[in-house]
């Protein structure tokens, strides 16, 4: 009513959606209207001023990445501000606008794992085209669901069966932002309603305390870190390269290995863990360890094996 000028219309004067979309909740906008860019900014601000620490922004790959550079300079000079784009493929918002983008690609490649669909190989050409696609600053957001991955493609169960112990320790030792959707944490399983009001029943479940420890591994140990603050991801070979996935990670003296079974068979393995001779402790039992180790080391079916060197 205010800005009708800040829309897009079509040939007969009416609103449309978005471009390319059947979503007629919402309206197109113009985004060449500088008034228009200045009002956004302006909205970002106060949320800042009121305390918010970052904005997640769905779709923002339709929208000009040269307004969320300028948003960015506006903001931060308030204070530092994380900004979160719902896209994968359009790197050039993560140049100067964003800080962390959604990793779709490997969602997808846990999920088919978790069927039997594809396996350790796969995760080992994915992270090769990593490195050569973003730089070490970009933050990846790693997720097995969300709202809407569980509302369309189903819940975690569904989707990844027993897997989703393992694929959670992968999820935070990899580098890249774990995510942590509604109720996971409390297993939830049921898919949420998606335009309408579907409240969670929160408790404590087994997962409660297992994501608090995740947690709590992430951030004890500065290896793990995002981006540049943390350590480089270096493989472990082992006998069982299309089940197991092993690695190291190291940064100021902190150090930890890895070792995940994405298969739903036992497996024993020896890998050559001369180069990380001492001492460690076992994430899950708290039992120490001395490396090499003198025995093959056992993994249950979706198994797996967090090691701190103390």
């Amino acid at each position: 009513a205010e800005h009708p000028d800040w829309y897009m219309k079509d040939s007969t004067g009416n609103f449309i959606p978005p471009l390319g979309t059947d979503w007629t909740d919402v309206i197109q906008l113009d985004w060449s209207q500088k008034g228009l860019q200045d009002y956004m900014i302006d909205a970002f601000k106060f949320w800042v001023n009121a305390g918010v620490d970052g904005f997640r922004v769905d779709h923002p790959h339709k929208t000009p990445p040269e307004f969320w550079e300028r948003a960015r300079i506006e903001l931060e000079k308030i204070k530092p501000v994380l900004m979160l784009a719902e896209n994968e493929e359009q790197l050039q918002f993560m140049e100067k606008g964003f800080d962390v983008n959604y990793a779709w690609e490997l969602h997808h490649i846990m999920n088919e794992i978790a069927q039997g669909k594809r396996n350790v190989n796969d995760l080992r050409k994915y992270f090769k085209k990593e490195e050569m696609t973003y730089p070490p600053s970009v933050y990846r957001l790693i997720f097995m669901t969300n709202h809407d991955e569980n509302s369309w493609a189903g819940t975690i169960n569904e989707r990844m069966g027993e897997s989703q112990k393992a694929f959670a320790v992968f999820m935070f030792t990899v580098p890249g932002m774990p995510l942590i959707y509604n109720g996971q944490e409390d297993c939830l399983d049921k898919r949420l309603k998606f335009f309408e009001r579907d409240p969670i029943v929160w408790k404590e479940c087994n997962m409660t305390g297992f994501y608090k420890d995740l947690i709590r591994l992430k951030k004890e140990n500065v290896s793990l870190w995002n981006g540049t603050s943390g350590g480089p991801m270096n493989e472990i070979k082992t006998a069982h390269p299309a089940g197991i996935f092993a690695f190291s990670r190291q940064k100021e003296g902190n150090r930890l290995l890895v070792f995940l079974n994405l298969s739903e068979k036992p497996v024993k393995i020896q890998p050559d863990l001369d180069a990380y001779e001492g001492n460690y402790s076992d994430f899950s039992t708290k039992n120490k360890v001395s490396l090499p180790l003198k025995d093959s080391l056992g993994l249950e079916a979706w198994g797996y094996k967090v090691l701190i060197q103390e």
